[in-house]
C-alpha cells in the first residue's frame, strides 16, 4: 500500500527535533564542561568556554534544542508549501496482518 505524505505538523517536528538535539546539546555540553575543568595557565585570561564551565551542560542543550526546533519547523513549513504544489512524498507501507489479540482467541472455560 502506498501512502502520500501531504502535510507535516509543524508542532510535532519542532518538538521532536528540539528533544533530539537537546540530547545532543547535553552531550556536547558535558564534554565541554569536562574540557573546561582543565586549569587555565597562570597569567592568561580565561576564555568563554572556561567561564561557562559546568553551565555549558545547561546552555548547550537549550541552544541546540531551540535552534534545531526552529530550523525543523521552517523545513516542515517549506515541505508543506512544496508538497501542496507538486504532491507529497510517497511511502510504501506493507499491509498489516492482524496479530493475535486476546479478544480474538477467547476460550470458554468449563463450568
Amino acid at each position: 500500500m502506498q501512502v502520500q505524505i501531504r502535510r507535516i505538523s509543524l508542532r510535532s517536528v519542532f518538538l521532536v527535533t528540539m528533544a533530539l538535539n537537546g540530547i545532543v546539546g547535553f552531550l556536547v555540553g558535558l564534554i565541554l564542561a569536562i574540557v573546561a575543568t582543565v586549569d587555565v595557565p597562570a597569567g592568561t585570561e580565561p576564555n568563554l568556554l572556561s567561564r561557562l564551565g559546568i553551565w555549558s551542560v545547561v546552555v548547550f542543550p537549550v541552544l541546540y534544542g531551540i535552534g534545531a526546533g526552529l530550523f525543523g519547523a521552517i523545513a516542515a513549513a517549506l515541505y508543506n508549501s512544496v508538497a501542496s504544489l507538486v504532491g507529497g512524498v510517497r511511502v510504501e507501507i506493507p499491509d498489516l496482518q492482524p496479530r493475535w489479540h486476546p479478544q480474538h482467541d477467547r476460550r470458554e472455560e468449563p463450568e
